[in-house]
């Protein structure tokens, strides 16, 4: 799969190889590979795969390969797939097939959606397809009369457009980061244009806030800005000490800085009691450049490690090849 996604292989003769595999997760990278014309009817067909596996890929292809023939299968199955990834994957496919339609089913969808889904009505809006057609007014609408992480999807999704909505949502993320739950803040923070004055000072203020998970990831943000500045690296030093969720994301945001100081945890993370944590450090040390030290986690006991790390590698190699 990874190799698709990063264009090594021809997805034609995998459709043709692995679509009535006996496999659940051969037919799903047949599912993946289905982006061609000729197989959008067969993908349509995977959208009801037993296996969610392939369902979830069919959805995929569809989103990043539309097809308007799509549409109705796709609201199906965002109405009735079982799996709430594949349904989000589903509202995200009609949205980017676009035109006023596809605008009015998403918001038909969004009085009986959960808040993963009208999440992912959101980003359906959002589409370069859908904007025009009705979503912009939508995003506007989720903003102004709704709550919670819709409302914040919704504003962030106004703040990356170049027209006047995009102050809406810079102002809305800013408000949110001030005073919004610590999930909400955490997710402004993460989105919210640094270039912008006020925005930006905002997030400095969250970076001495007085909450460790609205605190790191503030830090976090503005040394991506400010890659030599002690003044955000010396704080999340501090927080990378320990084992806890703040720690990790301390020391996952100090190795993208390429800090050295967190070398020697995440070399001795790497013989963690965890799957999860042997996994994170080997990704901080891929950040740092430490091959050697990454080459343990792909002789790891546990699968999900050597595959993650694996499939990092190859991603990495790929973006900036060494």
């Amino acid at each position: 799969m990874m190799l698709l996604d990063t264009g090594q292989l021809r997805p034609g003769p995998l459709v043709d190889r692995y679509h009535d595999a006996a496999s659940g997760a051969w037919r799903a990278v047949a599912a993946r590979a289905a982006t061609a014309p000729e197989h959008h009817l067969l993908r349509r067909q995977m959208f009801v795969d037993p296996d969610e596996r392939v369902r979830r890929s069919a959805l995929y292809a569809a989103w990043v390969s539309p097809s308007a023939n799509d549409r109705d299968a796709l609201l199906e199955a965002a109405r009735l797939d079982p799996d709430s990834s594949s349904r989000s994957l589903a509202l995200r496919a009609v949205g980017g097939l676009g035109g006023e339609p596809a605008v009015l089913a998403l918001m038909d969808r969004w009085a009986r959606a959960n808040e993963p889904e009208r999440i992912a009505i959101v980003d359906a809006w959002a589409t370069a397809a859908s904007y025009g057609s009705g979503g912009r007014e939508r995003l506007i609408w989720a903003v102004e009369t709704t709550r919670g992480m819709p409302a914040v999807a919704a504003a962030a999704a106004l703040a990356r457009q170049s027209d006047e909505v995009r102050t809406l949502g810079i102002v809305t993320l800013t408000r949110v980061l001030q005073s919004g739950t610590t999930e909400e803040r955490r997710a402004a923070i993460r989105q919210v244009p640094l270039e912008d004055e006020d925005a930006r000072r905002a997030v400095e203020d969250a970076a001495d806030d007085g909450d460790r998970q609205v605190r790191v990831l503030a830090l976090a943000r503005l040394l991506e800005t400010a890659p030599q500045q002690k003044s955000f690296r010396e704080p999340l030093r501090k927080l990378a000490v320990g084992s806890d969720p703040v720690a990790y994301q301390a020391r996952a945001a100090l190795a993208a800085a390429q800090d050295e100081s967190v070398r020697e945890t995440l070399v001795a993370e790497l013989a963690a009691p965890r799957s999860f944590r042997r996994m994170l450090a080997a990704q901080g040390l891929l950040a740092l450049g430490d091959y050697e030290q990454v080459a343990t986690a792909l002789g790891d006991d546990d699968p999900r490690v050597r595959a993650n790390v694996a499939c990092r590698v190859l991603a990495e190699a790929e973006l900036s090849p060494r």
